[in-house]
């Protein structure tokens, strides 16, 4: 999992309040990301995932994984207040 695999390593810091991420594809293969700390340090900020079952918002505590590949539709609910810390490793 943490090995050659991946082209790229990103830490991301978040606290665009009053904005979210709408659904999307990624242009790289694969993501793998880490969430750095708990859904419950911050209001909003929720990774979503949406596909043929539906819409699935997973819950997500710190050092919590999920990885997806770029056919997978997915976004990020608005972000309220906090701050929303995470590592992601790309596979381009």
């Amino acid at each position: 999992m943490f090995n050659s695999d991946y082209d790229e390593i990103v830490i991301r810091r978040c606290q665009a309040y009053g904005k979210l991420i709408k659904f999307h594809t990624d242009f790289n293969q694969k993501t793998l990301q880490v969430c750095l700390n708990d859904d419950s340090d911050y209001v909003g900020g929720r990774l979503v995932f949406a596909n043929s079952s539906g819409i699935h918002t997973p819950v997500r505590k710190a050092g919590t994984v999920t990885i997806h590949d770029n056919k997978i539709a997915h976004g990020v609910s608005l972000l309220e207040s906090g701050t929303r810390y995470g590592l992601f490793l790309l596979k381009n």
